[in-house]
């Protein structure tokens, strides 16, 4: 019994010793017993976890000089660190948020909620109020598409400032439409500005395809499971 326990040790041992070796393409994930799948993450929380993103990199953003690619004007993917000229999204529903943080640009953040009351009560109980200020951020839930069409991952679109008026403008192509929202398919890309101060980027969406209606059904599934409805 004891030399079999041995045995069963030594093999584990060996294969974890030869985890160096193996290939370093991670995207090849090995298939494991049901059992296992998840074991250790019992105490992670929607909280402790990253939420998938795709944000339009400009001069001042922090990943460029860190990540192959990143360069102003391109799509940043901050779970994968994929740096792209554009993404196919279908869009399944918007959510604004407040933050309450510092006037001063690169001022400390004090939190963000899901309403302009919660924030404005957090800064009325600062020391000096009127260094603070409450501003909404326009969130969009997408699903972010390979290149075949299929699902990847769904991921948040943010706006803020004036990259708002996007915002503005792909709700109010929804509200016109006599279709879900999630039935249409579109392509993000970015769009150079300037003015006396500088130039940035802003994000640009157009509509390229439109999602076959045999599959709304389970598209709208997902959308409500994602969206929490």
């Amino acid at each position: 019994m004891a030399t079999a326990k041995k045995k069963k040790q030594e093999t584990m041992s060996n294969e974890i010793a030869l985890f160096g070796e193996q290939s370093t393409d991670l995207s090849a994930v090995p298939v494991y017993d049901e059992q296992y799948v998840g074991a250790g993450n019992d105490n992670v929380s929607a909280d402790d976890v990253k939420t998938p993103a795709i944000f339009v990199l400009q001069k001042t953003s922090q990943v460029i000089g860190e990540l192959e690619g990143a360069k102003p004007g391109k799509l940043w993917n901050n779970i994968t660190d994929v740096c792209s000229d554009s993404v196919t999204l279908i869009n399944l529903g918007f959510r604004k948020s407040y933050i309450a943080g510092e006037k001063q640009y690169g001022g400390a953040t004090l939190g963000v909620y899901d309403t302009y009351d919660e924030a404005a009560a957090v800064i009325a109980e600062q020391q000096n109020p009127d260094n603070y200020r409450v501003t909404d951020v326009h969130k969009h839930t997408c699903l972010l598409l390979k290149a075949d069409g299929t699902v990847d991952m769904p991921v948040e679109i943010r706006f803020r400032g004036t990259s708002q008026g996007v915002s503005r403008d792909w709700n109010a192509k929804f509200l016109s439409s006599k279709t879900p929202r999630c039935a249409s398919v579109w392509k993000m890309t970015s769009k150079k500005e300037s003015n006396s101060k500088g130039e940035w980027f802003m994000p640009a969406v157009d509509q390229v395809g439109w999602v076959p209606p045999s599959a709304i059904e389970g598209l709208e599934e997902k959308r409500k499971q994602i969206m929490g409805e």
